[in-house]
């Protein structure tokens, strides 16, 4: 079920009080992070539900938990805490296609989770309308790379058979990427020109007509991100850059277990926004039904520097907010 409310941010360019700016950390000394994406491509005539986070994710947690209580119990076990891993897609697809990230340690077990993946769509099925629905044709991708090319009928593949899907794996030697927030600072530094008022420019931006002329990035919220102000879920104007930059320094420290105390030194400011409020509804079996609502929408951004930039560019890989797990918080800075 989805509910809208439709909103515009007030124009925050001169309030000091939604302005990102905190103390000093530099950047180059955060080490590499290591992540590991896997992506997954159904072929299939049934089409998911608009939102298929909740789905993806209890179907993925009974076929791991069959595979390794231990790893279950580490992506599963403990609520109200961070788990090194987000799943990844579009709202409102046309056919099943999401990827999973794995960060820090958890990349080391992309094996085990790709043949999760593999026990939830061919053995286990997804559970539509109240009923399991297993895939027979899908394919398996590991940091781009095609690792499974799964079909059912030419493999002469039957669901209780599972050493069938493990013989169709074809793994890499190393499973693990890295991004660098240094790489993401340079990346800055290449794009903007610095003019006589300290302010930035981003040409492609200032080219559109569409675009606010204060802007120097757009920040896209393209699943609901949900923040929490006050103990309360921020619904509207109350949104400011320092919260989404906040959550995305706490989840790089605890998915990557760095001991930061202290921010970096953040500056930016919501110019303008064009927001509106989306309620999702996750039924589960053992929780009941729960509420993901958040934000969807554009941020135009502006006084952007290195720092700023470099953490929303790693929250995109990341997420931001709360319920990332379920693909929730998913980001895209355009410039």
């Amino acid at each position: 079920m989805r509910v809208y409310r439709k909103f515009k941010l007030k124009n925050q360019a001169n309030s000091s009080s939604n302005s990102a700016q905190m103390t000093a950390l530099t950047l180059t000394k955060m080490p590499p992070f290591e992540y590991c994406k896997l992506f997954c491509r159904v072929q299939s005539e049934l089409k998911p539900p608009f939102f298929i986070g909740s789905q993806l994710r209890g179907a993925f947690g009974w076929a791991l938990k069959e595979l390794s209580i231990s790893l279950f119990d580490e992506f599963f076990g403990t609520q109200n805490a961070y788990h090194r891993y987000r799943f990844d897609f579009a709202l409102g697809q046309n056919a099943y296609e999401f990827s999973l990230y794995l960060f820090g340690k958890a990349a080391q077990n992309a094996q085990l989770a790709l043949l999760a993946l593999c026990k939830m769509l061919a053995q286990n099925g997804l559970q539509i309308h109240s009923q399991s629905v297993k895939f027979k044709n899908f394919a398996l991708f590991i940091n781009e790379q095609l690792c499974c090319d799964f079909n059912a009928h030419k493999s002469g593949f039957k669901s209780t058979d599972f050493s069938k899907i493990q013989s169709e794996l074809t793994l890499p030697s190393n499973f693990t990427k890295s991004v660098n927030l240094t790489d993401f600072e340079a990346e800055f530094n290449a794009k903007f020109k610095q003019n006589a008022n300290d302010n930035f420019a981003c040409g492609k931006i200032n080219k559109n007509a569409d675009s606010n002329p204060a802007s120097m990035a757009i920040l896209r919220l393209l699943t609901p991100l949900r923040i929490k102000k006050n103990n309360v879920f921020v619904r509207d104007e109350n949104l400011a850059l320092n919260d989404i930059l906040k959550s995305i320094f706490q989840r790089q420290n605890a998915l990557f277990e760095l001991d930061c105390q202290k921010n970096p030194a953040f500056k930016g400011q919501i110019s303008s926004a064009n927001l509106h409020f989306v309620e999702l509804v996750r039924k589960s079996s053992r929780q009941g039904t729960m509420n993901l609502g958040g934000l969807l929408g554009q941020l135009h951004l502006s006084e952007l520097n290195a720092q700023s930039y470099a953490l929303l560019r790693l929250g995109e890989l990341i997420g931001a907010g709360k319920s990332c797990v379920f693909g929730l918080g998913k980001i895209a800075v355009l410039c």
